[in-house]
């Protein structure tokens, strides 16, 4: 069984094309994660100067272009990609997009533990 799991776009019309090739691949959930991805410091990373490529969208990481200016490190492309303002509204916003069963990982309080 394949469930799919999903780090929630700013972009809400690209996280939609995401569920909906999710469903269309066969996946048989969805997995919203709700705690924001947390880079960590890796010094490979940093010895090696990563930089993210300068494309904010999926098809900048399928280019082959080279990166003519520095981009931005890792985390600062997820505190600009991904949405740490979710709230139930947004797991409510999903159900009406999908049909498959949805998962909420990443729930950190007692309250919103229970309301799950």
């Amino acid at each position: 069984v394949r469930f799919f799991q999903l780090y929630v776009l700013k972009n809400r019309d690209v996280s939609a094309w995401l569920v909906k090739r999710a469903e269309i691949s066969g996946y048989k959930a969805l997995v919203v994660t709700v705690d924001r991805p947390r880079l960590g410091r890796k010094e490979a990373d940093k010895k090696n100067k990563m930089i993210m490529p300068p494309f904010k969208n999926l098809e900048g990481f399928m280019s082959t272009k080279v990166a003519t200016d520095k981009g931005s490190g890792p985390e600062a492309f997820a505190w600009s990609t991904f949405d740490s303002s979710l709230c139930w509204k947004d797991i409510d916003w999903f159900r009406s997009i999908t049909k498959l069963p949805i998962l909420v990982k990443g729930i950190l309080t007692h309250e919103d533990a229970t309301k799950a």
